[in-house]
This record gives C-alpha cells, structure tokens and sequence, in this order.
C-alpha cells in the first residue's frame, strides 16, 4: 500500500503535534520539580538556623547556670531571645537594674 503526499504531511503533522506536548509535558514537569527543590532547600535553611539558634541559646544558658553570667548574657544576646526572657535572666541572677 502506497501512502500519498497528503497522508504523509498529516502523519508529520501529527508526530510534530505529539512531539510538541511531549516538551511541554516535560518542562512543565521540570520546572515543577524545581520549584518543589526550591521549597524544600528553603525549609532546610530554616531549620537549620533554628536549630543553630537553639544551640546558641543552649551554650548561653549553660554558662549562666555555670556562674559565667556576663559571657552568658552577651552569648544570648547574640540570638533571637526576647526583652521579656532576657530581663528573667537578669532576675534570676540578681542583676535587677539591668532587667
């Protein structure tokens, strides 16, 4: 069986067709995956620096309570700690004019 001229443009037409979605499909399956990589990369930061910051705060207290108050209070001062917590601190260790 002989395909005409005609048929032969349709079935190119129809390939260059399925070949075309074929890329959409895929970029937009990229660009997604992407995006989703982004997010997480973000979340991962996040935590991250929460959880330097609590470390940070950890050492600040553990001096504190090891009697090292001024190189406990400027250690948590340097972290992401209230006024409201910072004057407790200063309470419990007995530096009322500083709270």
């Amino acid at each position: 069986m002989k395909i005409t001229t005609s048929e032969k443009e349709k079935l190119t037409k129809d390939n260059t067709k399925t070949k075309i979605k074929l890329i959409i499909g895929i970029t937009f399956l990229v660009f997604i995956e992407s995006v989703t990589l982004v997010r997480l990369h973000n979340v991962q930061t996040t935590y991250s620096n929460k959880l330097a910051e609590a470390n940070k705060q950890n050492k600040a207290y553990k001096e504190i309570t090891e009697g090292n108050y001024d190189i406990g209070i400027e250690l948590l001062k340097d972290t992401e700690v209230t006024n409201e917590q910072l004057a407790k601190v200063y309470f419990m260790i007995g530096q009322f004019d500083n709270a």
